[in-house]
């Protein structure tokens, strides 16, 4: 039986005056895989989230869509598709009725194994009508953004008709109101191209982010492509260093209307996958103006996705980073407008998490939305991460017998061999030490003697909640 799991993990900052929190993380799913791609601020801050479930549903997946309010309590669940594989890739709004319309693929209706599929709601997710597009072989739907005229632009990836094994980008325009095509494009030449992004920029045209083998060297390069009102080309620009690989999965326009696209860069000599992040920032034109590489240990280092600051001049980014000990982790990172390092934090459960969406805030913070992994299964749930502007969500010890600072300069905590020591300043104060799934299993007050961690299991995260004026909280990991 498929039952609704819903797990809220911690939230970060107390309620004053009825204020929505600054930062919180929930986990939202069921018993199968779940994952959250894209997700939007509503105009009553609450947060609309599309992705795909094999929870609930019809068929193998099912196109998720989630309506969560700013505490990131639920407010609502639909699932779209029929019996094969369906799924939601990336979400906006309707300014017309406030309602929603999706992007993605499906395997359920169409004539190919896979066609794009186009879905309009009203503001309650209720389905107003769903399309699908593509021919004989396999079209997969990925963004979606607006046209000035209010109608629809999908952008995503077809087959290329000069090499069955590679694909083109395929763009598509669509009434607003039946999903009619209006027109259709194809981009591409004799190799691979993977479309990423479309977005409708200043200058009145749309911008679209591929990655190419086509165009540039063999090795593959980012190219930002301008496309008129009316499908005509107007120009593109080619990004990538000689036999190197480069690939692109977002961007956006600045304030100053410079176009900031991040990804990864392969930082080995053979091309063999050493990535590592890769942000560049360029001209409308497409003159490059900067560009920055960041690494860590691990060869799976990339910006997946970037926002800009509402009243701030920096940058938010989606990273997704390898840790040792647990595989992928999700990375939040802030850079100022000159890409230099400001912040960042790491969530990660047992097994690979990721990040794919980052999107700024009505309160000068950012969201993130993704997956992440249901204790060491194979299952996932969708993970939707509220952030400040400051770029922290939590303090953590990542590793045994690491000492970290926490959020109060005159509170110390240390963690050795299940056993907490801390600073005096901190006696008569209450903690929690809360599992993965949100649960309480241990609640004391601190006094002169270190706290013994009572029934914890070996090799596990948990997360600490000191009260205090403001709430320490941080993660370990036990031996």
């Amino acid at each position: 039986m498929r039952s609704l799991f819903v797990i809220f993990i911690l939230v970060q900052v107390f309620l004053i005056d009825a204020q929505p929190p600054q930062k919180f993380y929930c986990r939202y799913g069921g018993e199968g895989v779940d994952i959250g791609y894209s997700v939007k601020e509503t105009y009553n801050r609450s947060y609309i989230i599309i992705g795909s479930t094999s929870s609930f549903g019809a068929g193998g997946t099912d196109a998720f869509m989630l309506l969560v309010d700013s505490m990131g309590n639920l407010t609502w669940q639909k699932t779209f598709g029929g019996l094969g594989n369906d799924v939601g890739k990336s979400i906006i709004i309707n300014p017309v009725d406030s309602g929603f319309v999706f992007a993605g693929y499906t395997s359920s209706f169409g004539s190919g194994g896979y066609d794009f599929y186009l879905v309009r709601t009203d503001k309650n997710g209720n389905k107003i009508w769903e399309r699908n597009y593509g021919g004989n072989d396999w079209d997969f739907g990925v963004d979606v953004c607006l046209a000035s005229d209010g109608d629809i632009v999908i952008g995503g990836n077809s087959p290329n008709p000069l090499n069955n094994l590679s694909n083109d980008c395929l763009i598509l325009k669509v009434k607003s109101q039946t999903g009619d095509i209006v027109w259709q494009k194809k981009i591409g030449g004799q190799e691979e191209e993977n479309f990423q992004k479309i977005k409708r920029t200043s200058d009145g045209l749309f911008t679209i982010l591929f990655n190419s083998k086509s165009y540039g060297d063999l090795n593959g390069d980012i190219v930002l492509y301008k496309l008129g009102v009316n499908s005509d080309s107007i120009a593109s620009k080619i990004i990538g260093k000689l036999n190197k690989t480069e690939v692109g999965y977002d961007f956006i326009e600045d304030k100053n209307n410079d176009l900031v696209v991040c990804g990864a860069i392969d930082t080995s000599k053979t091309n063999w996958g050493s990535y590592q992040c890769y942000v560049l920032k360029t001209k409308m034109t497409g003159t490059l103006i900067a560009e920055q590489q960041f690494g860590g240990a691990g060869n799976e280092d990339r910006f997946f996705s970037i926002t800009d600051f509402k009243k701030r001049n920096k940058y938010y980014f989606s990273r997704r980073v390898f840790h040792p000990s647990f595989g992928i982790d999700i990375q939040p990172v802030v850079l100022d407008y000159f890409f230099v390092y400001n912040a960042s934090v790491t969530y990660g459960f047992e097994g690979n998490d990721e990040a794919f969406q980052i999107i700024s805030t009505i309160d000068n913070g950012a969201v993130m939305i993704g997956s992440a992994k249901q204790n060491s299964g194979s299952n996932s749930d969708v993970f939707l991460v509220k952030l400040d502007s400051t770029g922290y969500n939590t303090n953590e010890i990542t590793s045994s017998k690491q000492i970290e600072m926490l959020s109060n300069d005159k509170a110390k905590l240390y963690y050795n061999n299940f056993k907490l020591f801390f600073d005096k300043s901190l006696r008569n104060h209450a903690i929690e030490i809360i599992n993965q799934l949100g649960e309480v299993v241990q609640r004391e007050t601190l006094n002169d003697t270190p706290l013994n961690l009572k029934g914890l299991k070996s090799k596990e995260i948990y997360f600490i909640v000191i009260d205090d004026e403001e709430p320490i909280r941080l993660k370990f990991v036990t031996e």
